[in-house]
């Protein structure tokens, strides 16, 4: 059965598994996102429906979404309150960074990719655990440590220029390209390890 016209242009984007590890992950990935997106939460809306074969789900549809301009800048406070959100409805996401945070159509935050996320309290499978954090078990502080790290390195690299001044607050400012420069290492850390984004 095909998709009316509406549906697709609601929904244009699929994300699909290569293999069978990532079968498991984006078939997590859509049950959270699909609770999550029930709510007002600031994530990547998805079609109620996943895309299945004969195996089980293989992948989901979902909205377009647009890169943060390099030309602009995050505010820590605003991404505080999308973390907040996600966390009321009991999710982990254990995977926070920069890159996992987007703008849809309205220029709303959205955070994406939760393929690695889980129910706090439950324990984190081996293939989910974030190379940084040894805790069995999901919690809010991986979240929160995430996204304090990515702040760190930018406020050390402004340091390091001269031009920290009084930025140093809960609504810190980082310039786009300390967001790539931070991107840019973590995926050399993560490649260095093995693991892929």
């Amino acid at each position: 059965m095909k998709d009316p016209p509406a549906e697709r242009e609601q929904f244009p984007v699929c994300k699909v598994a290569a293999n069978d590890k990532q079968r498991q992950l984006i078939a997590d990935e859509f049950e959270i996102l699909r609770d999550l997106g029930s709510s007002a939460a600031p994530v990547v809306q998805v079609h109620p429906e996943p895309l299945v074969d004969g195996k089980g789900i293989f992948g989901f549809r979902m909205e377009k979404l647009l890169a943060i301009g390099l030309d602009m800048a995050i505010e820590k406070s605003g991404l505080v309150k999308c973390l907040e959100q996600i966390h009321e409805k009991g999710i982990v996401h254990n995977d926070f960074h920069p890159l996992n945070v987007m703008m849809n159509a309205q220029e709303q935050l959205v955070v994406i990719d939760f393929a690695c996320s889980g129910r706090v309290g439950s324990t984190i499978p081996p293939e989910k655990r974030a190379p940084w954090w040894s805790a069995e078990v999901y919690s809010f502080e991986a979240d929160h440590i995430s996204l304090n790290k990515f702040f760190k390195f930018s406020a050390c690299a402004l340091l390091r220029m001269g031009q920290l001044a009084t930025q140093l607050t809960c609504s810190l400012r980082i310039p786009s390209i300390f967001r790539k420069l931070y991107c840019d290492v973590l995926t050399s850390v993560n490649l260095a390890a093995g693991t892929v984004l």
